[in-house]
Formats: C-alpha cells, sequence, structure tokens
C-alpha cells in the first residue's frame, strides 16, 4: 500500500475515476475507492484551481458609452519598472485611445499635474 501511495502522489491526479483506474494498475486493498475519493477531495492544489460550486460567475457588463470624448476617462498606474518609474495611463471611453504618461510616483500630488498634458485635462 506504501508504495502504491508514493506512486500516486508522484503523479498527482486527473480526477477520482483516472485516478483509481491508475492505482488499480498498481494494486488493489480493500477501500481503495474511499482512499482515492478522500484524497482527491482533499487536494489542496485541486481546490485552489477548481471553482466552487457555490460561486456565481457575474456576467460581464459593457460600460455606457458617453455622449462625447473625454466625457468619462477611466484612469490606471503601470509599474513600478526599474527605473522605478510609473506609467499613468488615461483611456478616453468614448474613443478608447490611450494617453500615457511617466510619473516617479503613483501619488495625487504626482499623478495631477500630469492630467493637463493629457486631454483628459480639458474636463
Amino acid at each position: 500500500m506504501r508504495k502504491i501511495r508514493r506512486a500516486g502522489a508522484c503523479v498527482g491526479h486527473q480526477g477520482i475515476e483516472k485516478t483509481k483506474s491508475f492505482i488499480r494498475e498498481k494494486g488493489w486493498f480493500p477501500g481503495i475507492d474511499k482512499m482515492v475519493k478522500d484524497k482527491v477531495d482533499n487536494c489542496l492544489a485541486s481546490q485552489t484551481v477548481t471553482p466552487s460550486k457555490s460561486s456565481r460567475i457575474e456576467p460581464l457588463q459593457m460600460t455606457p458609452l458617453p455622449s462625447r470624448p473625454w466625457k468619462m476617462p477611466a484612469m490606471d498606474f503601470l509599474g513600478p519598472f526599474p527605473s522605478g518609474d510609473y506609467l499613468l495611463v488615461v483611456i478616453d471611453e468614448y474613443s478608447r485611445f490611450p494617453e500615457v504618461e511617466i510619473v516617479k510616483s503613483t501619488s495625487a500630488k504626482s499623478a495631477i499635474p500630469r492630467l493637463h498634458i493629457c486631454n483628459a485635462g480639458n474636463l
């Protein structure tokens, strides 16, 4: 039984039925079905990547199209880069046109002065 456990532990698993089949190729013992089911059900790696049946996936929803350019800008930061800089990315939700500025930090003190360079400053 120890050899069977070691063999099963080395390969991971592909679900209860395939794991039972794999272990039965190596040997059989009483309680094999329950042992495999318990091991697979309690597998931390599987629990991590398998969505729970109780979780509900929300459908994607489109944002409404603004009535004119730069009425509804979206803003985010990308980084930090190895230089310590960030990218301030401002996107016009109407045209989906991006404006990108290099900033030294993600603070409002650093970002707000850069908005006048973007069209977003013309709101």
